[in-house]
């Protein structure tokens, strides 16, 4: 898949919110979705000769994953005071699924810890509040 035919996929996904924003009107409605996912399929079928919805659907999550991953990876760096820069080429392409929702991924723990031994602890607790997360702003 070549950068420039991602570049247009990424930008017809952007213009269709009904498919990644959960505060579009028409998010709940399943016309509407399977309207736009038509439209995106269309597009993905020029390169993708015989691809289905479900294959373009699973190769939109696939990419979502990716990118969320590095935002993960940019969040935990500036929990920390440090910087990442992600090395995903369409991170900041996608950057519209994610910049409002960015204060959901801010670690904030349930509960303290006074020894340094259950650093691990709350390394784990963590890593599982950030997959909640992300799985729970992940849809198509």
């Amino acid at each position: 898949m070549s950068k420039e035919f991602l570049m247009e996929f990424f930008k017809m996904y952007q213009e269709k919110p009904c498919l990644w924003d959960k505060q579009d009107l028409s998010y709940s409605n399943k016309e509407h979705r399977l309207k736009a996912l038509k439209e995106l399929h269309q597009k993905y079928a020029k390169i993708y000769k015989g691809a289905t919805i479900a294959n373009m659907k699973k190769k939109i999550e696939n990419l979502r994953t990716n990118c969320y991953r590095e935002l993960k990876k940019v969040l935990a760096a500036k929990a920390k005071g440090e910087t990442y820069k992600p090395t995903l080429w369409y991170y900041d392409t996608l950057s519209f699924l994610y910049k409002d929702k960015e204060q959901d991924f801010i670690y904030t723990p349930a509960c303290s810890y006074s020894s340094d031994n259950n650093e691990e602890k709350q390394s784990e607790i963590y890593e599982l509040t950030m997959m909640i997360t992300i799985l729970s702003l992940k849809n198509i």
